[in-house]
């Protein structure tokens, strides 16, 4: 408070004040950008994991739909069996 007062008896009000101003000015931007960091960076870290967990799915929905077209292909294959039976059954 001390240095308050001496600042303002030896410079002067207004430029006592700006000074004071400038100080606190500085001292909140400051923290500003670094809480504006970290909030960016826990952003960032979220979307990562996010990415991560989507190409776990598409990786598990990929094999599932090659499951699925084997399992196509295979039905496939033995419908043409069964028609194939079926007209020489008629024959």
């Amino acid at each position: 408070m001390e240095e308050i007062t001496s600042l303002i008896s030896n410079l002067g009000f207004p430029i006592g004040i700006s000074l004071a101003l400038f100080y606190f000015l500085s001292k909140f931007l400051t923290a500003q950008m670094e809480a504006s960091a970290r909030r960016e960076q826990a952003l960032m870290d979220e979307s990562k994991t996010r990415e991560e967990r989507y190409l776990i799915q598409m990786d598990k929905f990929s094999d599932n739909l090659n499951n699925f077209n084997i399992t196509l292909t295979k039905i496939d294959t033995r419908l043409a069996s069964l028609e194939q039976q079926i007209q020489k059954d008629d024959k």
